[in-house]
C-alpha cells in the first residue's frame, strides 16, 4: 500500500505523454461515468530517468494525479518528496544516536560497534561522560530539526494542496460554463454542487493529502528499517516480515469496503442536498398543503443514512490503530527473544534498545499509513467523477469580445435540431427571415420548439444542420460577438445575492458599470418607481432570488439587464407572462419604442404583447405551421384562431420544449 503512493509520484516525476495516465483512464473507464476523451499533452509532459518510469509502470498508484496538477506543479510535487525524504533521514540519525549512547550506558569497549566510528573523531582524550552528552545533543538536535523541518513542510504542503483545490474547482466551472448548453439540461444543479465542491474537497482531502502522508510515512519507515537491518538484519526481517504482513492482510480486508462507503457518500451527499433543497424552494405550498412533515422525515433519512456511513468510515480509520498496536506487542515479544537468541552477549540489550527506539517510532507511522490508505479507496469515487469531468469539460472560456455582430437582417435557412438524449427533432428544417429592426413573435403550445427555437437562434444550441446568418454572415464564424450582442429576458429571471445594480449590470464589475446606461435602462424598463421606493436605490442589497421584489418587478429587473447592453437583438422568452396588467401595457410601449432600432424576438404567452408584431410564426412538432402578420395567422391557422377568440394563452402550460 505504501509503495503504491511512491509509485505515483515516481510516475509524476517520470511519465510522458500519455503514459502517465494510462492506468487512471483504464481504471476510470470502468466507472459509471467514463472518460470521453484522452487527457492533453500538456496534462502529461513531465518526464526523468528511465528508472523512474520503469517504477511507474510497474507500481500501482491513485487514479487522477496527472489531470490535477500541471507541468510546473508537479515540481512543487517533488519538493514533497524531498521534504519527506529530510524528515524521515532526521529520523534515522536521532535513532541510530541511541545506539553508541546505549553502548556507553552497558560499559561496552569504545572501540567496538558505532562507538569505534566515534571515538576517533572526537578523540581518544574524552571522557564518557562528555561523549554521552555530545551524543546526547546531536540526538536532540535531530529531533528537534526534525520537528521543525516537518511543521514547515506540513504548513507549507497544506497550502500548496489549498491553492491546487481551489484551482481544480476553477478548472472545473471553467469546463462547465464552456461545455454546449445542453449539458446543463442533463445534470441537475446537485450533482454540479457535488462535484464542484464535495468530489474536489475529498479527492484533495482524502486522496491527495492522504496519499503525500502516506509517501512522507513509508520514507519514515524505510530509513528506521534500514537502521534496523543494519543493526540486527535476521531479527530486523523477521520484524518486518510480520508488521508487513499485517499491514497487508489488514489492508486487503479494509480496501473494498472503504470504497463502497466513499461512493455511498457521494450519492447520499446527493441525496442531502435535494433533501434540502427542495421544501426551502417549495416552501409556500408545503405550509398550505400542511406537508412538511414529509420532507422532514426524508431529511432524517437522508442524514441518519449519511451519519450510517460515516460512522462506518470512522470505525475502519480507528480499526488499524488497534490492530497494528496487537501487532507491535506480539512482534515486539517474538523479536525480543529472536534477538537474545541471536546475540546472547551484551550487544543484545543494545540492539534491542534499538529495536524498541525504531519500533516505537514506526507504529505510529505504520497506523497512519493504513489509515491514509483507506482515506485514499474512501475519496477514490470523487477523484473518478473530478478526474472524468476534467477531461470530458477542456472547451476553455472564450475571450469577452470588444464588438458585437454587425446588424443586420437575420436569416434562418433549414435549421434542424435534436437533444442527445433525443430522437426525434426538437426543431426540423425551420427557416425564417427576419429583417432588421422588426419584430417577430414565436407563438405555439408547449413542447412545439419554441424555446429550442430562439436557444439555437442565440446560439446557445449548435444545430445539426442548417445555418443563421445576419447580412449573409454565419453567426458561428464570429459566435462570441453574436452571443455579446443579444439581450435575453427568460420567464424565470435568475438572481445573484447582490445589489440591485448588479443584477442590472450583470457580470460586470462595480468600477465598470456605465451609470448613464444603467439609470437608462431602469426608465425604459418602467423600473424607475420601484428604484425610488428601495431603501438605498440601486445600491439596495435584494436578497437570495430577489426575493424583495414582486414577480413582475423581478421580471422587470430582468428587461433592464436585457436592456443596460444595448443589444441588437433583443429576445423575450414568455417575458411578460407576469407582469400585471398596466406594467405589460408600459412594457408593450417600451417594445414598441424600440422598433426599428433593433430587432425583437418575442416568445409569446399572451396575446396582447404581439397583437402589433411585423410578422408572427405558429409553431408545431418543430416545424412553422403558419407564417405572416397577426391576422394572415388567424386567418390561415384554426388553432390560432380559437386562442384569439379565447381572448388568452392560459390553455397552454408556458413554454418549456419537450
Amino acid at each position: 500500500m505504501a509503495w503504491s503512493c511512491f509509485g505515483e509520484v515516481a510516475n509524476l516525476l517520470a511519465n510522458e505523454r500519455l503514459s502517465g495516465l494510462a492506468w487512471p483512464l483504464a481504471k476510470l473507464s470502468r466507472t459509471e461515468r467514463p472518460l470521453s476523451r484522452t487527457p492533453s499533452s500538456a496534462a502529461s509532459s513531465f518526464s526523468a530517468n528511465a528508472g523512474l518510469r520503469r517504477a511507474a509502470r510497474w507500481l500501482r498508484f491513485p487514479p487522477g494525479f496527472g489531470i490535477l496538477f500541471d507541468s510546473p506543479t508537479r515540481w512543487r510535487l517533488l519538493l514533497c518528496v524531498v521534504g519527506a525524504v529530510s524528515t524521515a533521514l532526521l529520523d534515522m540519525v536521532g535513532v541510530s544516536a541511541l545506539v553508541p549512547l546505549m553502548q556507553l550506558l552497558t560499559d561496552q569497549p569504545r572501540d567496538s560497534g558505532a562507538l569505534g566510528l566515534i571515538s576517533p573523531v572526537l578523540g581518544n582524550a574524552v571522557s564518557d561522560t562528555q561523549l554521552a552528552i555530545v551524543i546526547s545533543a546531536v540526538m536532540t538536535g535531530a529531533f528537534v530539526l526534525k520537528s521543525a523541518v516537518s511543521i514547515s513542510f506540513q504548513w507549507w504542503q497544506r497550502g500548496f494542496l489549498a491553492e491546487q483545490e481551489t484551482n481544480t474547482s476553477a478548472r472545473l466551472l471553467t469546463g462547465y460554463l464552456g461545455a454546449p448548453y445542453a449539458m446543463f439540461l442533463r445534470r441537475g444543479t446537485g450533482e454540479f454542487m457535488r462535484t464542484l465542491n464535495e468530489a474536489v474537497s475529498a479527492t484533495y482531502g482524502s486522496v491527495v493529502t492522504s496519499s503525500l502522508n502516506v509517501l512522507a510515512e513509508s520514507a519514515t519507515l524505510i530509513g528506521l528499517a534500514a537502521v534496523m537491518v543494519v543493526a540486527s538484519p535476521v531479527a530486523a526481517l523477521a520484524a518486518l516480515v510480520w508488521f508487513g504482513l499485517g499491514s497487508f492482510v489488514l489492508q486487503r480486508a479494509l480496501s473494498q469496503r472503504s470504497r463502497q462507503l466513499g461512493r455511498l457518500s457521494l450519492e447520499q451527499g446527493l441525496r442531502t442536498f435535494h433533501a434540502v433543497v427542495h421544501p426551502v424552494g417549495g416552501a409556500k405550498e408545503i405550509m398550505l398543503r400542511h406537508r412538511a412533515q414529509v420532507f422532514v422525515d426524508e431529511l432524517k433519512e437522508a442524514r441518519r443514512a449519511s451519519a450510517r456511513t460515516g460512522l462506518q468510515q470512522s470505525f475502519l480509520s480507528d480499526l488499524p490503530k488497534h490492530i497494528m498496536e496487537l501487532l507491535f506487542v506480539t512482534g515486539l515479544a517474538a523479536t525480543t527473544v529472536l534477538i537474545f537468541a541471536l546475540d546472547p552477549s551484551g550487544n543484545a540489550l543494545v540492539t534491542l534498545a534499538l529495536f524498541v527506539a525504531c519500533a516505537t517510532r514506526m507504529l505510529p507511522s505504520l497506523v497512519r499509513i493504513t489509515t491514509a490508505t483507506n482515506a485514499v479507496r474512501y475519496g477514490m469515487p470523487s477523484t473518478e467523477l473530478v478526474v472524468a469531468d476534467l477531461h470530458e469539460f477542456t472547451t476553455p472560456l472564450a475571450p469577452a469580445p470588444g464588438h458585437h455582430f454587425p446588424p443586420g437582417d437575420i436569416r434562418v435557412e433549414d435549421v434542424t435540431f435534436t437533444y442527445p438524449a433525443s430522437t426525434s427533432p426538437a426543431l426540423e428544417d425551420f427557416s425564417i427571415d427576419i429583417p432588421w429592426g422588426t419584430t417577430l413573435a414565436v407563438v405555439g403550445p408547449s413542447g412545439s420548439g419554441k424555446s429550442t427555437f430562439v436557444d439555437v437562434l442565440m446560439g446557445l444550441h449548435s444545430p445539426q444542420s442548417g445555418r443563421i446568418t445576419v447580412a449573409g454572415v454565419n453567426v458561428r464564424d464570429d459566435l462570441a460577438a453574436w452571443q455579446s450582442g443579444i439581450g435575453m429576458v427568460p420567464q424565470d429571471v435568475w438572481w445573484v445575492s447582490d445589489t440591485l445594480a448588479a443584477n442590472i449590470a450583470f457580470g460586470v464589475p462595480p468600477e465598470e458599470r456605465d451609470q448613464k446606461r444603467l439609470l437608462s435602462a431602469v426608465s425604459r424598463a418602467q423600473l424607475t418607481d420601484v428604484v425610488e421606493a428601495l431603501p438605498q436605490g440601486l445600491d439596495t442589497m435584494l436578497g437570495e432570488r430577489g426575493s424583495r421584489l414582486s414577480g413582475g418587478q423581478r421580471q422587470r429587473v430582468g428587461i433592464a439587464r436585457a436592456l443596460y447592453e444595448e443589444p441588437t437583438l433583443l429576445v423575450f422568452d414568455e417575458a411578460t407572462s407576469a407582469l400585471d396588467n398596466l406594467t405589460e401595457h408600459r412594457v408593450t410601449q417600451t417594445l414598441n419604442a424600440l422598433h426599428g432600432q433593433t430587432t425583437l424576438v418575442v416568445v409569446a404567452h399572451r396575446l396582447s404583447t404581439v397583437v402589433g408584431c411585423d410578422q408572427l410564426v405558429y409553431v408545431e412538432d418543430g416545424r412553422i405551421a403558419a407564417q405572416g402578420t397577426f391576422e394572415e395567422v388567424r386567418q390561415v391557422s384554426p388553432e390560432f384562431a380559437r386562442l384569439v377568440e379565447l381572448g388568452s394563452l392560459e390553455a397552454w402550460e408556458g413554454s418549456d420544449d419537450a
